[in-house]
């Protein structure tokens, strides 16, 4: 099995995480402003706990985003860091997947929406669905206005009646009359970890050219919601 190291600052969680002999190892912490200088000690931290050398490590994964500009711009770095010191490849991996991960696990359901704050008025969201033991993305990551990602919620559990909805965009109050459940589900290593494992047998690692973080602003979702009767339709895989 490889030693994969994952690490994660979408948000003001920073965590990071090692799989190792068919084990995940993983911190967490709350940092909305220390991402920065926590991020390499929790690493070493990390590693010192696994008992897994630098050497150690096969390759390293990030949280690509959707995500906060700034934290997602530390992880790439962070990552982009240890590819090129220690010669591993790099794989970025969806935030909105990881906690799409999370939620599922924690619920136990097939069928999940997850959606974050974007901030200015405006949230992330995606449908995600567990196939074969993976989390797989059933339509293209979005932002977009509450009233337009209300919508979209409403086409996707019509189709899938017992979906879940999961994220901290559940605490605005557009969504106050959405179940709570699963509001604060966040996005961690451990489940980047267990996303990256995946891509690492489907061979996916690569270079960092090949992983772009992702904003998603000024994106298809910006067109005004009249333009878009069925966002849901034009975006849903099968």
């Amino acid at each position: 099995m490889p030693c994969l190291l994952a690490l994660d600052a979408s948000e003001s969680y920073c965590s990071v995480a090692v799989h190792v002999n068919d084990e995940i190892f993983a911190v967490s912490e709350e940092q909305p402003r220390s991402q920065a200088q926590r991020l390499l000690p929790m690493i070493d931290e990390l590693l010192t706990k696994a008992k897994v050398k630098r050497a150690d490590l096969d390759g390293v994964s990030f949280g690509r985003g959707p995500g906060s500009f700034t934290g997602l711009r530390i992880a790439v770095s962070v990552a982009q860091g240890i590819s090129a010191a220690l010669d591993i490849p790099i794989m970025g991996i969806s935030s909105l997947q990881a906690l799409a991960l999370s939620a599922l696990t924690q619920s136990h359901q097939t069928s999940v929406m997850v959606l974050t704050n974007a901030h200015m008025g405006e949230v992330f969201w995606g449908c995600y669905q567990l196939e074969d033991d993976f989390c797989i993305s059933k339509m293209g990551e979005q932002v977009g206005s509450p009233e337009l990602c209300l919508q979209v919620l409403a086409e996707w559990t019509t189709r899938y009646p017992h979906t879940i909805v999961a994220g901290n965009g559940l605490l605005l109050p557009d969504f106050n009359h959405c179940d709570q459940t699963y509001a604060y589900c966040k996005t961690e290593a451990k489940h980047i970890a267990q996303l990256a494992l995946k891509c690492w047998k489907q061979q996916q690692f690569g270079v960092i050219e090949d992983h772009p973080l992702v904003y998603l602003r000024n994106s298809i979702a910006w067109k005004k919601l009249a333009d878009q009767p069925s966002l849901l339709a034009k975006n849903i895989t099968n």
